[in-house]
């Protein structure tokens, strides 16, 4: 069926995939003209990187409300940077 990673089908929604090498007017167009398939692999992949910048978060969140102040969050986590 529709819904991530692209398929449609069934009249379910079409999803597609633009990225842009920089933020300008120029690029984005030029990315909207010119839309790929949504790869199921990267967005896996980003799911992944999610949850685990929200484990790093969780754990490191209680030594920051020890160590600066409590009620602090280590916010995202940049997981590769771990």
């Amino acid at each position: 069926g529709g819904g991530k990673g692209g398929g449609g089908g069934k009249g379910g929604p079409v999803f597609s995939r633009v990225t842009f090498p920089e933020i300008t007017a120029a690029a984005v167009s030029a990315a909207m003209a010119s839309p790929g398939d949504v790869d199921a692999d990267l967005v896996e992949a980003q799911e992944t990187r999610r949850v685990l910048d929200r484990l790093a978060g969780f754990t490191v969140s209680p030594v920051l409300w020890k160590l600066v102040a409590p009620g602090l969050s280590a916010g995202r986590v940049q997981s590769v940077g771990l």
